[in-house]
């Protein structure tokens, strides 16, 4: 993860080679919404990564929401 001090969204760097998009359909599939950050970059090949907002989430929640994000991406890979 990236610190971040203000904003509504952080990323969680993924291993390289790890495929963001599929990582995202499996996060899903745990209920974790999140967006695969090659969603929102101009050029192919970056960093894989995914963008997690935070804004309105109480941080129990977001507690919860990263155990399951974690279950998620260890079935992935």
């Amino acid at each position: 993860m990236t610190p971040a001090h203000a904003g509504l969204h952080v990323i969680g760097w993924l291993p390289d080679g790890m495929d963001d998009g599929a990582a995202a359909l499996r996060a899903a599939e745990h209920g974790v919404d999140v967006q695969p950050l090659s969603a929102h970059a101009q050029e192919p090949g970056r960093r894989p990564g995914l963008l997690l907002g935070h804004a309105a989430t109480p941080e129990p929640d977001i507690v919860t929401g990263i155990q399951r994000l974690a279950a998620a991406l260890t079935a992935a890979s």
